[in-house]
């Protein structure tokens, strides 16, 4: 069939190019619409209910992940510094997206005065004096010191809540809106270099900011490297001008897709481009090579070119299925960025396969034939590669049983490294060391601890239920619970309240809170009627449902869910049944969101896994050597689980998507190897004739395609998004090791008989092996 494709194809060659011009410049225009955005809720979360459930906890109470404004004044504490602090503050309300600031200015300073109730700002108190005790009382105050202020009463903190009507700011928004935030602080008389941003809000738009380095930088780098190395490799221009403008064909295509599903690029939908480039040149070099060897062998350019495209067409649609399958195991992640990435990229790898034996046989039949091609000259790289080939071939064909034994003990140490893997997220930390979010969220941390929050509901069935004493002595209890779980820096609730209104107002200093319902009634009703605020942030209007924010100093997301569930678990035992406890808040649910990603990544890596073996044995036409093929295959990703679990202390979650698009291309090259091995072993006498045959046909072409895909992945490593950057570090090594397990391991294990193709066509392997000076040139 593939063949009569070829020769249709050939035929009307005119005609397909015209069609494909015209798809290509309707597809440009459609690219022309593509904006560069990343919205890390909406592509994480999307329709999830336990986000919307936040969202209207986080209405009703106030959202507690808020964008922290954070800068150093020596002044701060004086008339002057709460008067420039005033105008920070007032700059920023009057900036249309935001709805609150909360800051030194609004925090409160409880006292009685004739058995009354006096809620003073502090703010106010220090523009009006110069009291060196009062500065002192500021900074003993433990619910301001640590979260609006550092102790050493220099640097504070602005929590600017943005308003969202329950949704976020257009992430097309942000850059401009935290422009005019820094304009404000900076207008009012503070220098750069002294302001810190940090929260969800900044690392947004670091992300968006990756997106348009990949297409700025990245791309632009891996094309040019591609073409580097295709004309190092051949010697010769043409092969370079068909991979390029094939690839581009495919990413225009591709790409007017991924705008007409939505216009938003992501970060990770900008490597489209750049990957669907790769993946067309690996397909195409394959092609040529196999052109070149016909010709070399003296056929006639068109019979050459047809043959080419049809016996390495056939392996090409067996490895982009393999290819396909890995990428598109990604829509098994339950988000949709990965889902829209995986069905772009699967479409990606059938878009530049089917591009690759259309356009690639019509621009060789109009292109002249290679000079020097039917003489058979081979350039450097190609003797380079051939010295290379013959070397892994003479070692695993000549001590077949010491290359498996390497290779097992490989597995068995990787296995040891696979049991140390824990994986954690830490958001900020996927951006480089030396990026200002990570230096600002470090600078936060160690002077006003942490910034991030686990929100802990606590829900009663009655009405004023958080009025009653005992439960309120309980909810104490659990306050010191809490505190003393490893990673928690402290809570804040109606508890630090109470206690301080009881400590002003009430008769027995001994008892930390009021024991009477009423009384507890009356201090709220006092401290409202005082002018106090913030009460609707700790309580609802019913006194049913009570909130504690969990203030913790790491950001790991995995370890943030985890002390979120534990504080469930903690609420239930110390306040029993009669309360409902449920722990929310973005960094919770991103870390709940790893374990489905993990989870998801996991069942598409299985997927991915059975679908390619049950496509390996449709290659081998055996079960078990089908079977038996993926064991070079799966070899690089335990060697990948191994070395991250033995040298990384924890392993992102991203980093597992390494994994799922290394099943899918490490297995091209063995697909090509066992394709050829396939068509060689009728027609050879021994297992180790067929083999000389497969290396001289395929070797070359297996090792080119293998440097196409790791330079191609390289320039990732460049990116300052950890994401990213693995892509150009681990993808590319992972791929090294499948190189190596294709020529040695799965050579080996045909040798030893325990890889066949075909039953009963070729005679028992036999020691020895005659001479592989076959000319691959």
């Amino acid at each position: 069939m593939l063949a009569r494709y070829v020769d249709w194809v050939l035929r009307h060659r005119v005609a397909v190019l015209v069609a494909c011009a015209l798809l290509t410049a309707g597809s440009i225009a459609v690219v022309s619409r593509a904006v560069i955005a990343s919205s890390m809720l909406e592509l994480f979360f999307g329709e999830n209910p336990d986000y919307d459930a936040y969202r209207a906890l986080a209405d009703q109470f106030g959202d507690a992940e808020q964008l922290a404004v954070v800068y150093t004044d020596a002044e701060l504490l004086t008339a002057a510094g709460i008067r420039r602090l005033q105008r920070i503050g007032a700059a920023l309300e009057e900036i249309e997206e935001v709805e609150r600031v909360d800051s030194l200015l609004t925090s409160e300073r409880l006292r009685s005065a004739d058995d009354a109730l006096e809620v003073e700002r502090w703010g106010e108190l220090l523009v009006s004096s110069d009291d060196d005790a009062l500065r002192a009382e500021l900074i003993a105050d433990p619910l301001v010191t640590g979260l609006l202020l550092a102790p050493d009463g220099m640097t504070t903190a602005l929590l600017v809540e943005l308003r969202s009507e329950g949704q976020e700011v257009p992430i097309e928004q942000v850059p401009a809106l935290l422009a005019r935030i820094r304009a404000a602080v900076i207008d009012a008389g503070v220098p750069s270099e002294a302001l810190h941003l940090a929260g969800m809000v900044p690392e947004s738009v670091a992300v968006t900011e990756q997106a348009h380095l990949n297409l700025r930088r990245i791309f632009p780098l891996a094309a040019l490297a591609l073409m580097l190395v295709v004309f190092g490799l051949f010697a010769q221009l043409w092969p370079v001008v068909i991979t390029m403008g094939v690839a581009l064909v495919a990413i225009a295509w591709v790409f007017a897709v991924a705008v007409l599903w939505t216009p938003e690029i992501n970060l990770m939908m900008a490597t489209v481009p750049a990957v669907i480039m790769i993946i067309s040149f690996s397909d195409i070099i394959h092609l040529c090579s196999a052109y070149l060897l016909e010709l070399r062998r003296g056929l006639a350019k068109e019979a050459a070119i047809r043959r080419a495209a049809t016996e390495v067409g056939r392996a090409c649609v067996y490895t982009s299925a393999t290819t396909f399958v890995g990428f598109a195991a990604l829509a098994f992640v339950p988000t949709p960025l990965f889902r829209q990435l995986g069905v772009i990229l699967g479409l990606g790898v059938a878009v530049a396969l089917w591009l690759a034996v259309t356009l690639t046989p019509i621009a060789l039949s109009l292109l002249p034939a290679p000079a020097g091609a039917a003489a058979g000259r081979p350039t450097l790289a190609d003797r380079a590669i051939d010295r290379l080939v013959e070397a892994c071939l003479r070692l695993a064909t000549g001590w077949p049983r010491t290359v498996v034994a390497g290779f097992a003990l490989l597995g068995v140490a990787a296995l040891a490294g696979l049991t140390n893997l824990r994986v954690e997220t830490d958001l900020p930390a996927r951006l480089a060391a030396d990026h200002p979010v990570r230096v600002s969220q470090r600078f936060i941390t160690e002077h006003l601890a942490g910034t991030t929050f686990v929100d802990l509901y606590l829900t009663v069935g009655e009405p004023d239920g958080w009025l009653e004493p005992a439960r309120l002595d309980r909810l104490l209890a659990l306050r010191a619970a809490l505190e003393q779980l490893p990673g928690v820096d402290r809570t804040l609730s109606l508890i630090d309240l109470l206690e301080r209104l009881h400590r002003e107002l009430g008769d027995d200093p001994g008892d930390p809170l009021p024991n009477d319902r009423r009384l507890v009634a009356q201090y709220l009703l006092l401290f409202e009627l005082a002018g106090g605020n913030g009460l609707d942030r700790l309580l609802d209007e019913d006194r049913r449902r009570l909130r504690v924010a969990i203030r913790l100093p790491g950001t790991g997301l995995v370890e943030t869910a985890a002390l979120g569930d534990q504080a469930v678990a903690l609420a239930g035992r110390v306040l029993g049944t009669e309360v409902r406890a449920e722990a929310t808040g973005l960094s919770y649910l991103f870390g709940k969101w790893v374990a489905f990603v993990v989870d998801g990544q996991q069942r598409g890596l299985l997927f991915a896994v059975l679908s390619i073996a049950a496509m390996m044995i449709l290659v081998v036409r055996r079960a078990s050597g089908g079977l038996v093929a993926m064991i070079p295959n799966l070899l690089p990703l335990l060697c990948l689980g191994g070395y991250l679990g033995g040298a990384w202390p924890t392993v992102d979650s991203d980093t597992l998507i390494v994994a799922m698009l290394a099943i899918g291309m490490a297995v091209d090259d063995t697909i090509h190897f066992l394709s050829r091995l396939a068509l060689e072993s009728p027609t050879s006498a021994s297992v180790d004739e067929a083999l000389r045959r497969t290396f001289a046909c395929s070797g070359r072409a297996i090792v080119q395609t293998s440097v196409i895909l790791c330079v191609g992945f390289l320039p990732f490593a460049l990116s300052d998004y950890f994401t990213t950057q693995i892509l150009g570090t681990l993808l590319p090594g992972t791929l090294m090791v499948a190189l190596v397990a294709d020529l040695l391991l799965a050579t080996a294990l045909v040798e030893l008989g325990w890889l066949r193709v075909r039953s009963g066509e070729i005679e028992p392997p036999r020691r020895g092996m005659e001479s592989t000076s076959e000319p691959q040139g």
